[in-house]
C-alpha cells in the first residue's frame, strides 16, 4: 500500500481530502437561515438595509 511522508495512508489521505471537500461545500445553518430569509422576504431586508 502507498504511504505518504507523514506515515498517512493513501486511503486514508483520499478519505480526509473527500470529507473535508464536502463539508466546505456544504452550506452551514446561518446560510440557510440567510438564503431562506432572502427568498421569503428579499435581498435587503434580509441584509439589515432599510
Amino acid at each position: 500500500m502507498l504511504e505518504l511522508e507523514s506515515g498517512m495512508s493513501f486511503a486514508a489521505f483520499v478519505t480526509f481530502v473527500l470529507i473535508s471537500a464536502a463539508q466546505v461545500a456544504t452550506p452551514g445553518p446561518s446560510t440557510v437561515f440567510l438564503l431562506n430569509n432572502a427568498v421569503m422576504y428579499g435581498p435587503r431586508p434580509c441584509a439589515g438595509w432599510p
